[in-house]
């Protein structure tokens, strides 16, 4: 059931809550996350202020984060679609590697911003490394990799293998 404009069935709300948890905005009834991705992707709070065109844009953000959304005939038939690429690894990758260099989440949420961040929107998800994609995800923890290799060699002398 198609509606234009107005607000979100039951079953497009359940959605986004379903993919919120998948992709890691929803956790144990802390929904916080889930929120300021919502505000900053369609200004909007909460599911049930959210129109179609709201629910669009909210949809392709989180497709982009490596969430799944499971067409009907596809959970009636069981051939869902392929699990989206785990960014759990990354993440505990990028984690230990701020730790090693003492440094905090904001500096890699600013290389994110520096390397995938839109200069004329300051509110874009792509600023924050826990909304970026699994393949940005991976640039970032790559251009991490490369500045703890560039530290150690100028505080030890020698090059990191």
């Amino acid at each position: 059931m198609k509606r234009t404009n107005k607000g979100l069935s039951n079953g497009q709300k359940a959605s986004l809550h379903i993919v919120a948890v998948q992709i890691g905005l929803i956790k144990w009834g802390d929904d916080s996350l889930y929120r300021d991705f919502l505000k900053s992707t369609c200004g909007k709070d909460s599911s049930t202020k959210m129109t179609q065109t709201d629910f669009t844009k909210v949809k392709k953000e989180m497709i982009k984060c490596g969430g799944a959304f499971i067409h009907k005939s596809a959970q009636k038939s069981g051939m869902h679609t392929s699990k989206p690429k785990s960014r759990k690894r990354l993440l505990e990758k990028i984690e230990a590697i701020l730790a090693d260099m003492n440094l905090s989440w904001s500096y890699a949420d600013g290389i994110a911003d520096s390397m995938f961040g839109d200069p004329q929107n300051k509110n874009v998800p792509e600023r924050f490394v826990r909304f970026l994609s699994y393949e940005d995800t991976q640039k970032v923890m790559i251009a991490l990799i490369k500045h703890q290799r560039r530290k150690h060699v100028k505080t030890n002398g020698n090059k990191v293998t």
